[in-house]
């Protein structure tokens, strides 16, 4: 079946293990077991932590071993011992058991301490025994075969996570980190709107208001665990933000015309448009403009900003003092000079 350990035949004939539900109406998995040559598997059995152990025959070179393996190279024909996990999707441990001749195992066991018991035959005269009886007998023995497997398989993984932000206003995008301890090969994340993700760090936006459940489950060689944090992700709803509270300054404002006038336009807030009037006919849309003033005179300065929360405006009266320049104060002397002369002829010339 799809993701099971190997979903390929691989030689003359294959052994194989299948999984089904509890009234056999459906194949919940399924995996084949060998190598390039002929392959059966005799027996199986359960253990505590739901894990499956095989044994059965190989005449394998390359039948699959794993590095714990007792013994990792054929000799002849040999019996095979292997742990599955419970899905069939990972090969935990597996060895061959044999000598230099025909090898087979026959029947499986696992005590309440998963200690392994085989059973089978043997024509080799060099089958590997510690206990009862060492001595290879005649044309064919039986033996027994004592195996702890228990340590091959790894603990599960725990599963832990952070995420950051956990509170904002929406669209709310989440990173979050796995944190989980042991060995882990597969993460499934549930963000609690619908969103899924199997990556390791998903990041994840939050489109709409509310409070959100997260869950990580995290799979390794040893099993699952799972890790719910309840409303964990708590979103509000989109508010538009503050009116702006605004401020400006000028500088210089006093001086002779022309006078030039360059102006600061501060916000506690974010702003979009700022709209000036300098009080002479003058405008501008900069935030910070400069302004030159013509004529003599006080002027007012108005300046409005708009941001999506509404306007705000500030007027200052006569902030601006623009006096004559000393050019046109000569210009009048000269004038009164000039009227002061002909006024004085004027009068010479009616008493002659």
């Amino acid at each position: 079946t799809s993701g099971s350990y190997d979903a390929a035949a691989n030689g003359s004939g294959d052994a194989f293990v299948a999984k089904f539900n509890g009234d056999l109406s459906g194949l919940a998995a399924s995996t084949f077991l060998g190598g390039s040559e002929y392959d059966s598997a005799n027996s199986l059995s359960v253990s505590s932590e739901g894990n499956i152990y095989v044994t059965g025959y190989t005449a394998s070179n390359d039948f699959p071993t794993t590095s714990d393996a007792t013994d990792k190279i054929l000799a002849g024909s040999d019996a095979f011992i292997l742990g599955l996990n419970g899905n069939l999707e990972q090969l935990l441990t597996s060895t061959f058991l044999g000598g230099s001749g025909w090898d087979n195992s026959y029947s499986l066991s696992i005590d309440s301490n998963d200690n392994l018991y085989i059973a089978g035959g043997t024509l080799s005269n060099d089958f590997t025994t510690t206990a009862y009886d060492t001595t290879y007998h005649g044309s064919g023995d039986a033996f027994v075969a004592k195996f702890d497997f228990s340590a091959a398989v790894p603990d599960p993984p725990t599963s832990n996570f952070t995420g950051t932000p956990t509170q904002g206003q929406a669209p709310l995008t989440t990173s979050f980190t796995d944190s989980s301890a042991g060995d882990v090969t597969s993460w499934s994340w549930n963000f609690g709107d619908g969103g899924e993700s199997s990556a390791q760090n998903p990041t994840h936006q939050y489109a709409a208001e509310g409070s959100y459940t997260v869950t990580l489950t995290v799979t390794g060689a040893g099993g699952s665990s799972t890790e719910i944090k309840t409303d964990y992700v708590t979103v509000s709803a989109n508010l538009p933000p503050n009116p702006p509270i605004i401020n400006f300054a000028g500088t210089p404002t006093q001086g002779q015309a022309p006078l030039t006038t360059s102006f600061t336009g501060s916000s506690a807030v974010d702003v979009t448009s700022w709209s000036w009037n300098f009080g002479d006919g003058g405008e501008s849309s900069e935030q910070n403009p400069t302004h030159q003033y013509a004529a003599e005179g006080s002027y007012t300065v108005t300046l409005t900003v708009t941001n999506a929360g509404g306007s705000s405006t500030e007027t200052r009266t006569d902030y601006v003092t623009v006096s004559a320049s000393q050019n046109n104060w000569w210009k009048i002397i000269e004038s009164w000079r000039d009227n002061i002369l002909d006024w004085w002829q004027n009068i010479i010339i009616n008493r002659q």
